[in-house]
């Protein structure tokens, strides 16, 4: 959406100004949200989990081009594919789950209005309750539908600039009443992570139609580390957060698919859009939902992230922490155990560029690299080191870099710059 006031339309160029703004804003907050993250699971994720998925999102959407201007459908459809495709954690497939929603409310219209939208978002909202096997209040859920209700009262008002003030308002005020619904959170003393990161996407829009563009980069409020200092445990302590993603032209129902999954754990999400089928769940046997997966269809992406050594690294204060680069290629278990912070390689696919074990894992690079791509590397930025020392001297007393020789690589002088 253009800057200022009077605007009583959203088309597909508006639209994807509008997300790309949102994805920025949660982008911004990712250390902020990692810090408040304690449910479901305390392993500090929640805002990579976010800025990932819409980092997906955002990608997918310059993917359109300009030439000729996207429309409305084919920026929802784009937005719709790119969230299920590069959803990442609880966090990112609930929001993922809202964005499915809002696609189906908007459909084929060209242009929206705030009525239009009012019922997407509400569309949104019940797409989202019905992925959830247990829905839990105080989460991400009870705020979407909060704004989803500002919505609806709000929808006679033409123009967008006061209906978005309003919802990011109502939001706000149920961000700040989480703690009362939910007592793991008022235990620890902080608002949902999943809800605020909402409430950020909201905002992200707002602030692009008052003030124009966000800065990008990460906003740092120095938000106590309430993940690290919670000592609490999910009522069913599985040990991996696990993820699969399958492409089939005959998948089964988002229904089919959790009851199949309820056996295996907790905390199921299940995304799908045309042929593309993608599940979370909280497991003791990720190998077992693989296997089910592949019964599905054909798999493109596998996760299993073991959330206790997780919990247990963010809880751990070291002497020394070591920070090295990706190229070293070092086993998940030793970085987990050892508290190493890891600088991504840039990896360049196709003249698209991923961060290294952030945005694209071994195993889907060399799915890539045997579908014929063009793959090249380049060495990490230095925004990318700066941002790993920030976070090794939250952790320990002493820092130590361990990186490639500046004769072999230009990364060694993006760490020393």
């Amino acid at each position: 959406m253009p800057r200022g006031a009077g605007i009583r339309y959203v088309d597909g160029p508006r639209l994807r100004r509008s997300l790309l703004a949102a994805a920025d804003w949660v982008a911004a907050g990712r250390d902020d949200l990692n810090r408040l993250n304690v449910f479901p699971v305390p392993d500090g994720d929640t805002g990579t989990n976010l800025s990932l998925t819409l980092r997906e999102v955002a990608q997918g959407l310059r993917d359109l081009g300009d030439a000729p201007p996207p429309s409305l459908p084919q920026v929802t459809e784009a937005m719709a594919e790119a969230s299920v495709r590069g959803a990442r954690g609880n966090s990112g497939m609930l929001l993922s789950q809202f964005l499915l929603g809002l696609r189906e409310g908007l459909g084929d219209r060209l242009t929206a209005g705030t009525r239009d939208l009012a019922q997407a978002i509400q569309l949104g909202v019940d797409r989202l309750q019905e992925s959830l096997d247990e829905p839990v209040e105080g989460t991400i859920l009870t705020v979407a539908r909060e704004a989803a209700d500002e919505a609806a009262l709000a929808r006679d008002q033409p123009d967008f600039t006061v209906f978005l003030r309003r919802l990011v308002e109502r939001a706000q005020q149920a961000l700040q009443r989480t703690p009362d619904l939910l007592p793991v959170l008022k235990a620890a003393g902080v608002v949902d992570a999943g809800a605020e990161g909402f409430v950020r996407f909201l905002d992200g829009i707002k602030r692009l139609i008052e003030e124009g563009p966000v800065a990008q980069g990460a906003v740092d409020r120095l938000v106590p580390n309430a993940a690290a200092q919670a000592d609490v445990a999910p009522e069913r302590d599985y040990q991996f957060c696990t993820e699969v993603t399958v492409r089939s032209p005959g998948l089964p129902s988002s229904l089919e698919a959790r009851q199949a999954l309820r056996r295996l754990g907790g905390s199921i999400v299940v995304l799908q859009t045309g042929d593309l089928l993608k599940a979370h769940i909280h497991t003791d046997t990720p190998d077992a939902v693989f296997a089910l997966g592949a019964g599905w269809g054909t798999v493109e992406y596998t996760k299993a992230e073991d959330v206790r050594a997780q919990r247990r690294a963010l809880r751990a204060r070291r002497s020394i922490v070591f920070v090295t680069d990706t190229a070293c290629d070092l086993p998940d278990s030793l970085v987990l155990e050892h508290g190493i912070g890891l600088v991504p390689t840039q990896l360049i696919l196709d003249g698209r560029v991923y961060r290294d074990r952030l945005e694209l894992t071994a195993a889907e690079f060399f799915v890539r690299l045997r579908s014929g791509c063009d793959a090249t590397t380049s060495q990490p930025t230095p925004q990318a080191f700066e941002d790993a020392f920030r976070d090794a001297v939250r952790a320990g007393d002493h820092v130590i870099a361990i990186v490639l020789s500046r004769l072999l690589s230009g990364t060694y002088a993006s760490a020393e710059a």
